[in-house]
């Protein structure tokens, strides 16, 4: 028996297949850490949040095969609720699906940002760090209190989008920035807001980046990254234009957002800047990192000065600490353009700081260890205390919240999600093929209890101002509850806060005495359909509940 030839392929095939096993158990480990740094906001464990329902019940319309702005309005582009109706199609519609596709999310951008920080550092460690800090802010309890935030979801693309950036920075390759801008595209699709990195791309290339900015593939370059952001929007608008409401949705994702927010109470710009450093929760969160961000931006900075580069990755590690720098601050800017994020609720407006804030972490703890004038033995202590207060500062809030959710519930997690009480209400008493309408801002009675709202404005927050959009579409609910009548309302606005005004007019003036809005859209219209088609019932909690038809 020849035993030379098994001798000599032996080292070749374990070299060819040691990187896939290698990454392989980086995915596994990673995946692994995403789920349990989400563990907290597991279904069994808390209760649904409103814009969880919000997009969830879109994401459910969308998987029967619904069309966004047809059979369900938000005042968002419907990233989304497509992001929900695939996790629906995969694992069955329900908060569970939610909460895997939130992990299954944050799980693909570690393992990109794992990739991205080993392939600029060549630093193994650095990258474990990096992408394991990236999960615990992802779902750090400091800023987020549910799962299926638009934030959350928006982290994939603007990972990817420094992914490819510093491809194409080490390879100017036109493919490589026009998935950069398709990345832009995407992200813009989930959240408006989280598109800082694009115009913070092209910056970093002119002020640090002379192989791109002096090529003579430059424009071509620059064509490339507008066309893969044209390409992503492009999708999107044929899907809208094939079903006609290609205007209907550039209101409802550009126009009305701002329309609301003003409404609702709007804010000084320059104010809001100020609120993010003063009044809301970055400084608390994120500033304690400063022992490493500080070192990773002035280290971005001397070292896109350092020219000509010893080697293209060098540029490219460059440019990318410099493009992460700036990215940060146009978030900053981006991020909290209603000035709501200094308020209980709105914290997870923040989330999208992190990828930022990531690569320049990742920036400062390379540039600490490359500190010329101390001797080795003195940054390998130095590192080492760097990672102990990062990773006790970044985990240990995330791990004692989970550790009492997980001990209330005696350790058990694999249990039904929990149900609110309205949506067991409309599931008792109603028919699958019954509609239900929501008046008010609670959609998750829809959602969880899987029953349809009779119309598109399946939670009132697109009624309410007083304009000529929110009059249209008024009348336009109103033909709709004329088409397919609901059997049951649900009157959830005593209890969802002070912007929604009650359906009877005697809840409704005790309403407005303790602090509800009146200037509002003219909602009689609704107020005369409900009084022709339905009759009071009960009142469930605070909830009043109308019967209607016959």
């Amino acid at each position: 028996m020849n035993t030379s030839a098994s001798r000599d392929v032996t080292p070749a095939a374990r070299r060819s297949w040691w990187p896939w096993l290698w990454w392989a158990l980086t995915a596994l480990v990673l995946f692994g850490a995403a789920a349990t740094t989400t563990v907290f906001l597991a279904p069994s464990l808390i209760g649904e949040g409103r814009d969880s329902g919000v997009y969830g019940y879109g994401g459910m319309v969308l998987a029967r095969g619904g069309v966004m702005y047809v059979d369900v309005w938000d005042n968002k582009l419907p990233g989304i609720h497509f992001i929900n109706a695939l996790s629906f199609l995969v694992f069955g519609v329900g908060r569970w699906a939610l909460w895997w596709g939130d992990v299954i999310v944050v799980w693909l951008a570690a393992l990109a940002l794992h990739w991205l920080v080993r392939a600029a550092y060549s630093l193994r460690w650095l990258a474990w760090i990096v992408s394991l800090a990236f999960l615990f802010f992802a779902h750090t309890p400091a800023l987020i209190f549910d799962t299926d935030f638009t934030e959350v979801y928006a982290l994939l693309p603007q990972v990817l989008a420094f992914t490819f950036g510093f491809q194409f920075l080490r390879q100017p390759r036109a493919r490589w920035t026009f998935l950069v801008g398709l990345s832009a595209a995407v992200a813009l699709i989930i959240k408006q807001s989280t598109v800082g990195f694009a115009p913070a791309y092209v910056l970093a290339i002119l002020l640090a980046g002379p192989s791109v900015r002096d090529s003579a593939q430059r424009w071509r370059a620059l064509g490339a990254t507008i066309l893969g952001g044209v390409t992503g929007l492009g999708v999107l608008a044929i899907y809208l234009l094939v079903h006609g409401v290609l205007d209907t949705a550039i209101v409802a994702g550009f126009i009305s957002p701002g329309e609301f927010h003003h409404w609702v109470g709007a804010v000084p710009f320059l104010e809001t800047v100020e609120q993010t450093f003063t009044e809301s929760k970055v400084t608390r969160v994120y500033g304690p990192l400063g022992l490493v961000l500080v070192p990773g931006a002035l280290a971005a900075g001397w070292w896109s000065l350092r020219r000509p580069y010893a080697a293209p990755v060098d540029g490219a590690r460059a440019t990318l600490a410099l493009w992460a720098c700036i990215t940060f601050l146009f978030d900053l800017v981006l991020v909290n353009p209603t000035g709501r994020g200094a308020s209980h609720g709105y914290e997870h407006y923040y989330i999208t700081l992190i990828p930022a804030l990531m690569l320049v972490l990742a920036a400062g703890f390379a540039a600490l260890t490359r500190v010329p004038w101390l001797p080795v033995w003195a940054r390998v202590l130095i590192v080492l205390a760097a990672v102990g207060w990062v990773g006790w500062w970044t985990a240990s809030d995330p791990l004692d919240v989970t550790y009492r959710r997980l001990d209330t519930a005696d350790w058990k997690v694999d249990r039904p999600a929990i149900e609110g009480g309205l949506a067991r209400y409309v599931r008792t008493n109603t028919q699958p093929g019954d509609t239900v309408l929501d008046w008010g801002a609670s959609p998750y009675i829809n959602f969880q209890s899987q029953r349809l709202s009779p119309t598109k404005y399946f939670y009132a927050y697109g009624l309410l101002v007083p304009n000529e959009d929110s009059e249209a579409r008024i009348a336009d609910m109103v033909r709709e509850l004329d088409a397919v009548p609901p059997v049951m309302i649900i009157d959830t606005t005593v209890y969802d806060g002070v912007r929604v005004p009650p359906i009877d007019a005697t809840t409704r003036a005790w309403w407005w005495d303790r602090g509800g809005r009146r200037d509002v859209a003219d909602l009689s219209p609704f107020y005369d359909w409900v009084a022709a088609h339905c009759t009071y019932s009960t009142t469930v909690g605070e909830a009043a509940v109308y019967l209607c038809g016959s």
